[in-house]
């Protein structure tokens, strides 16, 4: 049979031999068909799937009478297409997740690579991982942080952030928190701790009961050290420091002051708000008791004939609130200073022996400088006689003389200039026992009204009760008016024995005054003094004495007062002339 030519249509498209199981008995069953390529879906392996073979090839069919058909070269052409084409869809694929099916990405798990796919009959598939999507565990801590911090409100809570920050090494987050904390409340142990402060627990004073850091502890223990040996061989400075402690032990808890100490006085001068107001009236309130201590020793040297026992005590308050604020309530009557809460700018205490002193006027307050540096001599002086005193006798058997004595070195000035004292530093330096200019117009109005005490009758009264009865009877007026009289015209009568011209006066009051200190005072031990007997026309000629040279103080002075105010007739004339 011979092969008949092909049609034109057969020979520019021949068609694709259909894949037809042969039979068994045919010589060419042996020979495989090549498997037709099929292209993978772009998800899956680049390699091709596999096509199970025919057991034999179909025979082709021949026409009878033709001779057989050569074979088309078409078919490989077909397949290297395919080839081509599966080549190009697998390198896209590969290009878009990044990776190839033989190798695990650049750090990526390689197992995740090798790892078999999980549907059976398939090939593995490469694992791909996402940038994007990776979380970075510091990330994690720090938002976790935030939410906790917004959340923290409480001590506690916030002491259980300040924890999870350091267990997770967030250092300066834990400091923040702890700082917070602190904030709060300045004594938290926990919170200390966590900062690695040491809670210092010796006897200096600076640093008593005190979170200090490493540096400041160190420095802590070498002044203490110190302040040790001074303790045990300066006796002074040990009464000094003792006194600080009881006093801060006993009523300064809730004080917020600072103490400074010049023998033989230590004062505990209230916050004022800054550390250059707090030095500032520190300094100031010491020249001042300084300077009075100074004055007494100076001009009474009968008087101080023994050195105190223990330092004398003063509390400076910032204002009228703070003081009258410490002494109500629990610091009142015998229970505290023994002070109320009223206009009174100082007092000193016979139960605690302190001095309680306010600096500030209030609003409205009538005070200027000099009354307030008066005040707080005055006061001193009261705790000087008091020390001086027997202890059976606290107070002086003639309470015109407490208050006269007071009241002469209470008349203080600031002269505006600075001396050297023995140490070299420069100390403001005062006028003390200066006329006073309250006192003296009070006394001039009074005896311009005949409303005072005869000298004699003045001496005998002990109480301001006493004082206030003897006016009421004499002038019928009541009220508090003897008490008053007492501090004018006493201060007027010691201002007159210490100043007169001639001095006649001065050394027998200075004998009185270091007799009435010894408990041995009243009016027999005045009149022995000054040489009179106990009769009261004795003291007549002193009496007239003192009124002229109180008047005479007053025209010095240029002393205004009702006393020397012309009549309304006379205004009246003067206008008409």
């Amino acid at each position: 049979m011979v092969k008949p030519p092909a049609d034109k249509e057969d020979a520019a498209e021949p068609a694709m031999p259909r894949m037809v199981k042969p039979p068994a008995d045919r010589e060419d069953a042996a020979k495989p068909v090549k498997p037709r390529m099929v292209t993978p879906p772009a998800g899956e392996a680049a390699r091709p799937r596999r096509v199970k073979p025919a057991a034999a090839a179909a025979p082709a069919r021949r026409r009878p009478g033709r001779p057989p058909a050569q074979k088309s070269k078409m078919p490989l052409l077909l397949g290297g297409a395919a080839v081509v084409i599966l080549v190009v869809v697998v390198a896209l694929v590969v290009s878009s997740s990044g990776t190839t099916p033989d190798r695990a990405p650049e750090g990526g798990d390689r197992k995740a690579a090798d790892r078999p796919s999980e549907k059976p009959g398939r090939p593995p598939v490469a694992a791909t991982v996402d940038e994007e999507e990776a979380v970075d565990p510091a990330d994690e801590i720090r938002e976790a942080y935030e939410r906790k911090k917004i959340l923290a409100e409480s001590e506690g809570e916030i002491l259980d952030l300040a924890r999870w920050c350091k267990e997770k090494g967030l250092k300066k987050e834990m400091q923040e928190a702890a700082d917070t904390l602190l904030k709060k409340n300045p004594k938290h142990s926990e919170a200390h701790r966590l900062l690695g402060h040491r809670l210092f627990e010796g006897e200096h004073p600076d640093f008593q009961d005190k979170w200090l850091t490493a540096e400041e502890y160190s420095t802590a223990m070498k002044e203490e050290k110190v302040y040790l040996h001074k303790r045990a061989t300066d006796p002074k400075f040990d009464a000094m420091e003792h006194a600080i402690s009881n006093a801060r032990h006993q009523y300064l808890r809730h004080f917020k002051h600072s103490a400074v100490c010049e023998w033989p006085y230590v004062l505990f001068v209230e916050d004022f708000g800054s550390k250059v107001r707090n030095e500032y009236y520190a300094q100031e309130k010491l020249d001042q008791v300084r300077a009075f201590y100074a004055f007494v020793r100076k001009n009474f040297p009968g008087l101080l004939t023994k050195e105190p026992d223990i330092p004398f005590r003063v509390i400076v308050f910032k204002d009228a609130a703070s003081y009258n604020r410490f002494n109500t309530g629990a610091h009142s009557g015998r229970g505290g200073s023994g002070g109320s809460g009223s206009r009174a700018r100082a007092h000193f205490s016979l139960r605690t022996k302190f001095v309680y002193y306010y600096e500030k006027n209030a609003a409205g307050s009538s005070f200027d400088t000099e009354t307030t540096l008066g005040v707080l001599f005055h006061e001193c002086t009261h705790q000087l006689l008091n020390f001086l005193r027997p202890t059976k006798n606290p107070w002086s058997d003639s309470m015109w003389f407490e208050e006269a004595f007071a009241e002469y070195i209470g008349a203080v000035k600031k002269t505006g200039k600075y001396e050297k004292d023995d140490k070299g530093e420069d100390r403001m330096t005062f006028h003390i026992a200066c006329p006073n200019k309250y006192r003296l117009p009070a006394i001039l109005t009074r005896i311009h009204m005949k409303h005072y005490f005869p000298l004699p009758e003045m001496f005998r009264c002990r109480t301001y009760e006493e004082a206030n009865q003897a006016f009421r009877l004499k002038h019928g007026i009541p009220g508090g008016h003897g008490q008053s009289i007492l501090y004018c015209q006493g201060w007027s009568f010691v201002y007159f024995c210490m100043n007169e011209p001639s001095g006649k006066y001065r050394d027998k009051m200075i004998k009185y005054i270091e007799k009435d200190v010894t408990g041995d005072s009243g009016y027999s031990t005045l009149c022995e003094c000054f040489g009179l007997d106990n009769h009261d026309e004795s003291w007549k000629p002193i009496e007239r004495e003192w009124l002229v040279y109180v008047h005479k103080l007053g025209k010095e002075l240029d002393i205004k007062g009702i006393w020397n105010q012309p009549k309304k007739k006379e205004k009246k004339e003067k206008k008409e002339e």
